[in-house]
């Protein structure tokens, strides 16, 4: 044999005479099943098989591959059934394969994936993010860029909730390059999806710590966007987002440039991005202005949109904007309770990036109230989330709160290094 697996120790090469036997021993059917399992990683479900296989129920078939040893089995987290594809198999029957079938095998991973994505787009379960991933990594190497893009789109919630790693931002802008580059030829530089990836990427990149590249993003957005209310608004929102959280020190003209954006939503056909910008504008009059008592109407406007969207994530996130304005009044104790109760729902949301937030908060709020161990305690537990979700953002608010508790608590060594 000739190849990378001929240079294999004797180990190996006796393991791959006996997946070499087992693969022999298999029906057609039973081959092009194993084949179709190649293309996912860490797992899969017997529908996804079926679905990349192109055969209805793949129940049995796999039923026999796992009684022959060439996959295992085990209950996922929702009680069903995973299918896991070892190692050195999926490199053998890999090789089995030619170009058009690996091709072919690969674009009905990314259709499954997408579909997939698009049906659990609240709340997608953590076993599928590494055939997510995968399909991602695929539809670049398949030169398939904008589906790229309608992948990373289906599960903005879940970045939402959970970071994006280092790698996905990775081949994220690898795929806004390729539709770049190919855009004088076939326009897709316009295509929906790429407008829609802009305004996600921008606010994804600028919560892992890449400014610059989410500023630059969110500028194309609106450029991009030209008069189109539709499309304007949305990337408004990302762009005067990210301009706050550039310079969150005085309004600096940033009320009077969300009420124009707001025009843009009058219409009444993007509820959602007129909550994101009430939400906004909230924000801005009490961190901005120090108005608690102006920030508040516009609070419950977003609060009760975001209600009557259904959208329970936002809802929190505004209730933490009215928690602000308690501690802005000096309500101290109400604006513990209610950053208490968001960290709280985002336990029971999994949404890490919201429970993250909700510490900040309860930071800043005992910094003011000078509860200085409960500051610490929370300044910590922000720290050790925001690194464990690519929130570099997060990470440099956490260690700002924790400079000052930690002095007041008498460890100025642990103060200076924060």
């Amino acid at each position: 044999r000739k190849g990378p697996r001929a240079a294999r120790a004797p180990r190996h090469a006796s393991l791959d005479a006996a997946i070499d036997w087992s693969w022999q021993l298999l029906s057609p059917q039973d081959q092009r099943c194993l084949a179709a399992l190649s293309v996912f990683r860490e797992g899969l479900r017997a529908d996804a098989a079926g679905a990349v296989w192109g055969q209805p129920d793949a129940h049995d078939v796999l039923a026999r591959l796992v009684a022959d040893s060439l996959l295992r089995s085990e209950l996922g987290p929702d009680g069903g059934m995973r299918f896991h594809l070892f190692d050195m198999v999926r490199e053998f029957v890999a090789e089995r394969l030619d170009a058009a079938e690996r091709l072919g095998l690969r674009a009905r991973q990314r259709d499954w994936c997408l579909h997939f994505a698009r049906a659990h787009a609240t709340m997608l379960p953590l076993a599928e993010v590494p055939n997510l991933h995968e399909a991602l990594r695929s539809a670049l190497e398949d030169g398939q860029p904008l589906q790229a893009l309608a992948l990373a789109l289906a599960a903005e919630s879940h970045w939402e909730r959970r970071g994006v790693p280092p790698e996905v931002r990775t081949l994220w802008l690898a795929a806004l390059d390729d539709v770049r580059g190919s855009a004088p030829e076939n326009d897709a530089g316009d295509a929906p999806e790429v407008h829609a990836a802009r305004c996600l990427f921008a606010r994804r990149l600028y919560e892992a710590g890449d400014a610059a590249t989410a500023v630059v993003l969110a500028d194309e957005a609106v450029a991009a966007a030209g008069t189109n209310a539709r499309l304007l608004a949305p990337a408004l929102a990302v762009q005067l987002r990210l301009r706050w959280k550039s310079r969150p020190r005085g309004d600096e003209g940033m009320t009077d440039a969300l009420r124009r954006a707001l025009a843009y939503t009058d219409a009444g056909d993007n509820p959602h991005i007129r909550a994101e910008l009430l939400n906004l504008l909230g924000e801005v009059m009490v961190l901005g202005r120090h108005d608690a008592d102006g920030a508040l109407p516009f609070y419950d406007q977003a609060l009760a949109l975001f209600e009557s969207l259904g959208e329970t994530r936002q809802a929190w996130d505004v209730r933490m904007g009215q928690g602000i304005c308690a501690q802005v009044q000096r309500r101290f104790d109400d604006a513990v309770a209610m950053h208490t109760a968001v960290a709280q729902a985002a336990a029971r949301l999994d949404d890490q990036l919201l429970l993250i937030d909700a510490y900040n908060n309860l930071g800043v709020v005992c910094n003011h109230a000078r509860r200085w161990e409960e500051a610490v305690q929370h300044g910590r537990t922000q720290l050790r989330l925001a690194t464990r979700q690519y929130s570099r953002y997060m990470q440099v608010m956490a260690l700002w709160n924790l400079a000052r508790p930690l002095a007041r608590s008498r460890q100025p060594e642990l103060a200076a290094t924060a």
